[in-house]
């Protein structure tokens, strides 16, 4: 039998809350290793160990989701979800560091991907994603600093991005685990005269395209934020999106450029405030 101590509010946590009240929640993992070792000591009925070797780990997930479970699938191959081209059932994919998931995922049809910025905002992810139809992908935000909120945020849904800052310089789009970062930034952005307008966008795919575009109008000027990497991730995702609705002037910050520190974020929004207002 194998007992762990969860942290509260971690991925674990989180798994063990939500199956309590989900019976149709089942884990698929090769090893108990990939956040799932809680739950197989809560749940030993409903985890499923699969060698990561065999071929058909993302296979057998599915065969349970057609049996009317909702498998939630970590710790898999990437190279497993090709299987998912042409094959849109309802499984949840946990991943915890990549920088070349959301490029991935986003080309999976009928695939969600989400990246939430802190545990409290993950909880919220799977609770949402067990009502999805189609599949889910979620980079859980390991090790991400919880965000601070002077008042309550918007709620959180899947598909919609949340307004954090009010601004009208520039906007900031943020997701996962940068978001704490930016909202630092933010603050620091507004005591030097600059208003940020700051736009968390948990939801990459499908992508809260009324909300950006309005943002992007108020300010004509958007700075993506994210621990991807450039190709493929936010950054590309609000590209494509604005050169369709709102073509603006654009910078980006992603895994390329290192880190993401409150300097980096402020210092190329400074420059970008000094670009001047909308035309």
């Amino acid at each position: 039998m194998l007992v762990t101590q969860a942290k509260p509010g971690s991925f674990p946590e989180t798994l063990r809350a939500l199956a309590q009240r989900h019976p149709e929640l089942v884990v698929v993992s090769p090893n108990p290793d990939y956040g799932a070792m809680a739950f197989a000591g809560a749940f030993p009925s409903r985890y499923h160990q699969v060698s990561p070797v065999d071929a058909n780990l993302i296979e057998f997930a599915a065969g349970l989701a057609a049996r009317g479970l909702r498998p939630v699938v970590t710790g898999f191959p990437w190279s497993h979800t090709e299987f998912l081209f042409g094959n849109p059932v309802p499984l949840i994919l946990i991943a915890f560091d990549s920088f070349r998931d959301i490029s991935m995922m986003r080309v999976i049809r009928d695939m969600t991907v989400v990246t939430p910025a802190d545990d409290g905002e993950l909880h919220s992810v799977l609770e949402e994603a067990l009502a999805q139809r189609g599949p889910v992908y979620v980079r859980a935000p390991a090790g991400a600093e919880p965000v601070g909120f002077k008042e309550p945020p918007p709620e959180f849904r899947i598909g919609k991005a949340r307004k954090l800052r009010d601004g009208f310089h520039l906007t900031i789009a943020v997701c996962g685990a940068a978001t704490a970062i930016a909202v630092e930034a933010a603050k620091r952005l507004a005591q030097e005269g600059i208003s940020a307008e700051l736009l968390e966008i948990p939801t990459i795919k499908p992508i809260d395209t009324d909300a950006l575009a309005r943002s992007a109008r108020k300010t004509c000027s958007v700075l993506t934020v994210e621990d991807h990497s450039v190709h493929g991730g936010l950054g590309s995702t609000v590209a494509e999106t604005l050169c369709r609705f709102f073509p603006t002037g654009m910078q980006m910050i992603a895994a390329e450029d290192g880190p993401v520190t409150v300097e980096k974020i402020a210092q190329k929004a400074r420059l970008m405030a000094m670009m001047g207002d909308c035309v």
